[in-house]
């Protein structure tokens, strides 16, 4: 979907049940996700993770095409993809490093082919949709001894919190919806931590 924002436009921090893979057209904003900010402007794109807290604000009208994958839609396609691995940020200054042009290209070439009704183009779309899961497992997914592998230590410290809250209320009712409510944190993101 490609949708366009006025100044001064806030979406306070939520979680998604789909992938979400954005490019910001022109415009300037303020993104959060998982807590860290990240000033995007043209030409950046993200890829936010299901279950992500993730919110932005503008600073100017904003354009941006955005593309959601339903949870286990690629899993169904290719069982081996781990969304939780990848990490491409074209904003995020730790990934400075990686060369984002091939994932912008074949984006922007999957959504042209999404808008278009043909058979053909909607084949086109899944070769498009396919590459750019190929380039981001190829080049955007983190392995042992990556930076970003603090993020599941992040992911660990989330659990001992869960923990910690559990402990604290352990005289009273507790559900997965309470412990959500209170820690702000998605219910199915307390479950898929917990299951992982």
């Amino acid at each position: 979907l490609r949708f366009i924002t006025p100044g001064g436009y806030t979406i306070t921090n939520h979680f998604n049940d789909w992938l979400e893979l954005v490019y910001v057209i022109s415009g300037k904003a303020e993104y959060n996700i998982k807590n860290r900010s990240f000033s995007v402007s043209e030409g950046d794109f993200m890829f936010v993770d299901y279950n992500t807290a993730q919110g932005y604000s503008t600073e100017t009208g904003v354009e941006m095409e955005c593309f959601h994958i339903k949870h286990g839609y690629l899993e169904q396609l290719i069982p081996l993809f781990d969304s939780s691995r990848i990490c491409c940020n074209s904003a995020d200054s730790l990934l400075s490093e990686n060369n984002y042009s091939e994932v912008k290209d074949n984006f922007l070439k999957m959504v042209k082919h999404f808008q278009s009704e043909s058979d053909l183009d909607i084949i086109g779309f899944h070769c498009y949709l396919f590459m750019l899961i190929y380039i981001l497992i190829r080049d955007f997914t983190f392995r042992n001894g990556d930076y970003r592998k603090n993020e599941f230590k992040k992911a660990d410290k989330q659990i001992d919190i869960i923990i910690d809250y559990i402990h604290k209320h352990y005289n009273e009712q507790i559900s997965l919806d309470i412990i959500s409510e209170s820690l702000h944190i998605s219910s199915s993101y307390i479950s898929r931590l917990f299951k992982e």
